[in-house]
């Protein structure tokens, strides 16, 4: 089953999100995917940064946004992610009994 999860930016803000996504339905999937949405920004101000990235120029902290969550959304996460790491772990167990039945 898939299980996509949507966390908000506790100022309201929709351009402050995260996305997790995975899915446990095949055991042999054990990637998570987190999408962060960065905030959108003027088009001249677009173009000055992809102007500075083709020319190489790398800012010294990166690109980075905020996400603030309150407690019930932390909670949200942490059950979110102990069932990705549950389906995670399940994977690598089923992938090392396959390893053993067939090298074993």
């Amino acid at each position: 089953m898939r299980t996509n999860q949507l966390f908000l930016c506790s100022c309201s803000s929709p351009e402050h999100q995260l996305f997790l996504s995975f899915d446990d339905e095949y055991p042999w999937n054990d990637s998570v995917s987190i999408t962060f949405h960065l905030a959108s920004r003027p088009w001249y101000k677009r173009i000055w940064a992809a102007t500075r990235y083709v020319f190489g120029y790398k800012c010294q902290f990166g690109h980075f946004d905020e996400l603030l969550l309150e407690y019930d959304q932390v909670e949200e996460m942490r059950d979110s992610l102990n069932k990705c790491l549950v389906h995670m772990l399940n994977v690598k167990e089923n992938q090392e009994a396959e390893f053993l039945k067939n090298n074993g």
